[in-house]
């Protein structure tokens, strides 16, 4: 310890040097005085370097304190900082922390109810601790004291409304925009929010007298200006709707806009006429129209509809009338793909036809009325006064007036005797039952003649020649065809083989075919595949229309655009040759190259790179790789693929090319592994990789492999 130096003789009590008796010790420059102790007489020593006046010589012994220290009268102690968690410094003095408040506050104030400190998991926020920082304008941050970590939510900086730190802002608040050094900087005058680091581009005004004006992105004082809309309040702002010129007030809704413009009824706003649903005119004066439903593009016409151009994915074109519809109707018309245009189409049938496969005469799937389908496939008119018949000389309806004579198939007019109307069926004439070949005891009949068959419930007699119906010739029985059938299987009847008018082939029933995802080939219907939206065959390469998030490709397939395709409207379009991304077709367009490829900077096509001798791909660029690789994966010494065994050189685990010469190195397959100790050549390090042992031991094969 150091000693005070006002005594004429020295003596030491244990290690401690001490002058002899003074009268009095230096208390105020860092003396303080020590009672007598055993045969010693008093003395004076020194304070500790923290102590400007003490009682004794450790740091705990401070009575008063040195400039720039602060005393903490608990341990009798100067502070160079107020200990924070038992104090906090008041009038050059650390004063005790009280009993805090906030149950989750670690250390406070004297007042007890701010906290300086936040128990563990909890953040220090403006005197109060909470269990998160998620609060806009505030962040968190980690502090360390005395080696303790402690949570703090902290405030952003100025007109900061979301930050990351105190100089890294995220979002401003209003009238501020974020600039490029993620500061926030005042929008330009009047402007209450603008375009991020673009103060004089306005999104939205605060003006006492003003309008926001989307066309030149600023805030613009109201100008009265009786061209345009203007609806001005007691405070003396204005509504302004850029192109409106008609509107009830005092709504703000417009009503009409300016001949070049379309009213969007959603957004209430005049937009320039869209590409999409709508046509244009400029002559004689710019208007803008709505196309008819299903339309994707139409032309001008002050008679709509049919003035379609093109339609929405999952809509039929039709010629005829140029419109665009959900389905093509069932009868009279067909579906068709027009390759030319890449769209389906309703085309119509023959005159003839009630259903068709195609437009010609002979492409009929079922006839009109007074007609029957011959084997040709065309409709052929049936005999005099029939309505329905199988053939020329099989009529199953008459017209009105006449009467079917079921015996002869054939109409006429009244029958003559012995032949009666039967009141069960007005349009019919036959014998009561003159087929039946015997009878029940009831009277009711049991089998019939040749050629005839029994019809359930009432058991009556029929050649069976009527369409829905099918000869069981089994139980000489004529069975009901299920669903929409025309002709069935007599062993099941729900498995259809010929559909009604208006119905086609779906599997083994019969179906309308209108569906979206159906479509009609011939007399059939088939399901598009999964990937189609609309479809003119079954396969996934008969797509016409595609679901959303995925386009055509030049081979009608539906896929989602991706490496070496671009969208071009509907379409997914071939990037050039060995192009991955692009913005169109042409070399110059291509934005990236596929793998193994780079862009050569006079043509700018996909060029091969040679990877498999000595070059890599690094983004637009052939590289070279190091000397020592034959192939690479960059263009360090360590980062060679393979190595040139012709030149005894051989690939390591390090990544890098060398001969394989060294005691316990083996070579395989251009590779070069450090053996284990038990082997004499090896496959790889382990073990259980040896190829040949050293003298004296045997090379037996790995028993679990």
């Amino acid at each position: 310890m150091d000693v005070v130096f006002y005594y004429a003789a020295i003596f030491f009590l244990g290690n401690v040097q001490y002058q002899l008796i003074c009268n009095a010790c230096p208390v105020a420059s860092g003396g303080y005085q020590v009672l007598p102790k055993e045969a010693h007489p008093r003395y004076c020593g020194a304070c500790h370097s923290d102590c400007a006046q003490c009682s004794g010589p450790s740091q705990s012994d401070c009575t008063a304190c040195p400039t720039l220290k602060y005393f903490f009268s608990p341990g009798k102690r100067c502070y160079s900082i107020c200990p924070l968690d038992r104090s906090e410094l008041v009038s050059g003095v650390c004063v005790p922390l009280a009993i805090c408040v906030d149950t989750n506050c670690k250390f406070c104030s004297k007042s007890n109810t701010y906290c300086l400190q936040c128990k563990e998991g909890y953040y220090l926020k403006q005197g109060t601790c909470t269990s998160t920082c998620s609060d806009l304008g505030f962040f968190a941050v980690e502090v360390e004291e005395a080696g303790k970590l402690s949570l703090e939510c902290r405030p952003c900086s100025s007109n900061c409304k979301e930050c990351a730190g105190p100089d890294v802002c995220l979002t401003c608040n209003s009238g501020f925009t974020l600039g490029v050094t993620f500061q926030c900087e005042a929008c330009s005058l009047s402007c209450q929010n603008c375009k991020s680091g673009a103060q004089s581009i306005c999104s939205s005004c605060d003006m006492s007298d003003g309008f926001f004006d989307p066309h030149s992105q600023t805030c613009q004082p109201c100008s009265g200006n009786p061209a345009e809309i203007m609806q001005v309040t007691a405070t003396r702002t204005c509504s302004y709707i850029p192109g409106c010129t008609t509107r009830v007030e005092p709504s703000v809704t417009c009503l009409a806009c300016g001949v070049t413009l379309f009213l969007d009824e959603e957004s209430n706003s005049c937009t320039n006429c869209p590409s999409i649903g709508f046509a244009s005119s400029t002559s004689p004066s710019p208007k803008c129209m709505r196309c008819a439903a299903g339309c994707r593009t139409c032309v001008y016409s002050a008679m709509p509809p049919g003035n379609c151009l093109s339609c929405l994915p999952g809509y039929y074109f039709t010629p005829s009338d140029n419109l665009c519809k959900s389905s093509c109707p069932a009868v009279g018309w067909y579906p068709s793909y027009n390759h030319a245009e890449r769209r389906m189409e309703c085309l119509a049938c023959d005159t003839n036809c009630l259903t068709c496969s195609g437009g010609s005469p002979n492409q009929c799937l079922a006839c009109a009325a007074s007609n029957y389908l011959d084997g040709t496939g065309s409709c052929v008119p049936c005999s005099n006064y029939c309505q329905i018949c199988t053939s020329g000389s099989v009529c199953r309806k008459c017209l009105g007036g006449y009467k079917l004579f079921e015996l002869e198939s054939t109409c006429i007019e009244s029958p003559s005797t012995p032949y009666q109307e039967l009141s069960y069926d007005s349009d019919k004439c036959t014998i009561n039952n003159y087929k039946c070949e015997s009878y029940f005891p009831t009277g009711v009949c049991q089998s019939c003649l040749t050629g005839y068959y029994l019809l359930a419930p009432d058991n009556k007699c029929t050649n069976c020649l009527m369409e829905g119906y099918v000869i069981d010739t089994a139980t000489r029985r004529c069975k009901k065809c299920s669903g929409n059938c025309k002709t069935c299987e007599a062993s099941d009847t729900s498995i259809c083989l010929q559909c009604m008018a208006g119905f086609f082939k779906l599997g083994s029933t019969c179906v309308l075919c209108n569906q979206q995802n159906q479509v009609r080939s011939g007399g059939s219907c088939h399901t598009c595949h999964t990937t189609c939206l609309t479809c003119y065959g079954p396969q996934d390469s008969n797509c016409a229309a595609c679901p959303s998030g995925k386009h055509l490709t030049s081979t009608d397939k539906c896929i989602t655009c991706g490496d070496g395709y671009y969208i071009d409207d509907l379409y997914c379009r071939n990037c050039s040759q060995n192009c991955r991304a692009c913005g169109g077709p042409t070399a110059l367009q291509c934005e990236a190259c596929l793998p193994g490829y780079f862009k050569d900077a006079v043509t700018s096509l996909c060029v091969a790179c040679d990877t498999a001798s000595r070059f890599f791909v690094e983004g637009d660029f052939c590289r070279s790789c190091h000397s020592s690789c034959k192939t690479c994966r960059g263009d360090l010494q360590t980062d060679c693929l393979s190595c040139d065994a012709s030149a005894g050189l051989y690939l390591f685990e390090s990544g890098q090319c060398g001969p394989c010469a060294s005691p316990g190195q083996s070579a395989f397959e251009g590779r070069c592994f450090t053996c284990d100790q038990t082997c004499a050549t090896c496959k790889g390090p382990t073990a259980k990789d040896c190829l040949s042992c050293p003298a004296g031991r045997l090379l037996y094969p790995d028993p679990l492999a």
